[in-house]
């Protein structure tokens, strides 16, 4: 399956990217995914969801899947 990539929301990803915020291009939708490092931290670490707010759930999740698989490309700065 080949996916489309939009070239305008990769420049923009690079564009915002900083050393607490990280962009990821995904290869199985082909969309640009935002976390935080604090995100990716609790991720990587044995971290209990529930020690943060509720909105961040998903994006901990997300980091999750960032760090465990091959789908996604971190895009420079």
């Amino acid at each position: 399956m080949e996916l489309t990539v939009k070239l305008e929301e990769v420049l923009e990803a690079i564009e915002l990217h900083t050393f607490q915020n990280k962009y990821f291009y995904s290869k199985k939708d082909g969309e640009v995914y935002f976390v935080t490092e604090d995100e990716l931290a609790a991720a990587e670490d044995n971290y209990d969801i529930e020690d943060f707010p509720e909105w961040q759930w998903d994006n901990i999740k997300l980091a999750e899947e960032i760090l465990y698989s091959m789908d996604y490309i971190e895009l420079p700065d």
